[in-house]
């Protein structure tokens, strides 16, 4: 496999743009990879969300065989990304 295609593999994002350059269909998704942007994230995921899909997947860039993911509420995501310090950069 060509070193390229092993990158975007291990790499959530990178995936997900690779699929959606390919019209595959994704579910919608954001990267927090700021402090900063975890306001904007929450105001994204808030206008996505609603009665008919009140959850959501949160999930570490890296990563295989399903550590470090969580479905939760909108709200208890919320809470969470505000409180812990899920995103390392300033």
């Amino acid at each position: 496999n060509p070193a390229e295609a092993i990158h975007v593999a291990k790499n959530k994002f990178l995936t997900y743009l690779a699929l959606k350059k390919h019209h595959v269909p994704t579910p919608v998704s954001a990267l927090l990879a700021r402090k900063k942007d975890v306001s904007a994230a929450l105001g994204y995921i808030r206008a996505f969300c609603d009665e008919r899909q009140p959850q959501v997947v949160i999930k570490p860039l890296m990563g295989s065989k399903g550590a470090g993911v969580q479905k939760l509420s909108v709200d208890r995501a919320a809470d969470l990304l505000s409180q812990r310090n899920l995103v390392r950069n300033p």
